[in-house]
């Protein structure tokens, strides 16, 4: 993950990932376009969602 920003603005929006998910921080309280609001994410690499790995490194507790 290279970066995210607020389309709309240009505003730049904090990013924390680890292993099993990626986190944005730093919106704002009220959005900057209605009805949806866009951010736009530069990843380093295409990206993927292996459903396999999370099943094997994270269980479920009581499901």
């Amino acid at each position: 993950m290279k970066s995210a920003r607020l389309f709309a603005s240009n505003k730049e929006v904090k990013v924390d990932q680890d292993k099993f998910r990626l986190r944005l921080a730093g919106l704002p309280e009220k959005a900057p376009d209605d009805p949806v609001t866009t951010i736009a994410i530069e990843c380093d690499g295409v990206p993927n969602q292996d459903t396999d790995f999370i099943r094997k490194e994270r269980p479920r507790n009581n499901a």
